[in-house]
């Protein structure tokens, strides 16, 4: 949806730009621009037992995608390097990851399975080490995202 400050601005027929206000698009994000063109007609005219007013149109619409420049730049996907059994029942998983994006690590009981998110930490190296509490001795699954 445009802005207010862009909602509703007609363009002429000869337009070959619109300018969006500073600030209302995130930078690194792909969003979806829509254009209508319309051919009004009969506008202003109230139809019989009623008071309200509307109009006859036209209309015609396109799409296309619109991708901003800016954000963080791409990086790797986290990589699990090892997962230890450490006294208590407990995991210790040392993971490879970007330090400027937060981490997730989620686990599923078993292929095909939903995954749950376990945590989400900003880590300020890498490789950071996490520890998780094992869910007793049936199988999991885990893996680590950029959200």
């Amino acid at each position: 949806m445009a802005p207010d400050t862009c909602a509703g601005i007609l363009l002429p027929a000869n337009a070959t730009s619109i300018l969006v206000p500073k600030g209302t698009l995130a930078s690194g994000q792909t969003y979806t621009a829509l254009l209508s063109f319309m051919h009004l007609n009969d506008s202003g005219k109230t139809m019989p037992s009623t008071t309200a007013q509307g109009f006859a149109a036209v209309t015609r619409q396109t799409q296309m995608p619109i991708r901003t420049t800016g954000g963080l730049p791409s990086a790797p996907p986290p990589f699990i390097r090892s997962i230890t059994l450490v006294s208590g029942g407990k995991l210790n998983l040392l993971i490879e990851t970007a330090t400027d994006r937060s981490l997730a690590i989620e686990q599923s009981p078993g292929l095909g399975q939903p995954f749950i998110t376990l945590l989400t930490t900003n880590p300020p190296v890498s490789p950071v080490q996490v520890t998780l509490t094992r869910p007793g001795f049936s199988p999991a699954f885990y893996r680590a995202s950029h959200p």
